[in-house]
């Protein structure tokens, strides 16, 4: 009778082991399963993050050349200044 009871207690501790197992293994493959999402996260994320700076470079370039254009402007406008009080002092000379 002792050596059934502890048979019986070998073996529900065994079912439980068992059952530990499976429960260990079950949240193993979650896991495994979590990490290979977080993995195709990363790699979006690169993605994401050399579009960014692909886009950041692109508005980098566009900037230049807005402040080339209003330099050039500037200068433009300069000139035309100049010449519009040559032509004036011509007017008045001619005039006079």
């Amino acid at each position: 009778m002792e050596q059934e009871k502890i048979l019986e207690l070998i073996l529900s501790k065994l079912d439980n082991i068992e059952k530990e197992q499976q429960e260990i293994k079950i949240e193993l493959k979650e896991m495994k399963t979590e990490q290979k999402e977080m993995k195709i996260e990363l790699k979006e994320m690169k993605t994401e993050q050399k579009e960014i700076k692909r886009d950041v470079k692109e508005i980098k370039s566009i900037q230049e050349t807005i402040q080339e254009f209003m330099l050039s402007t500037e200068k433009a406008i300069e000139v035309y200044d100049q010449d519009h009080k040559f032509i004036e002092k011509l007017k008045n000379v001619v005039g006079k």
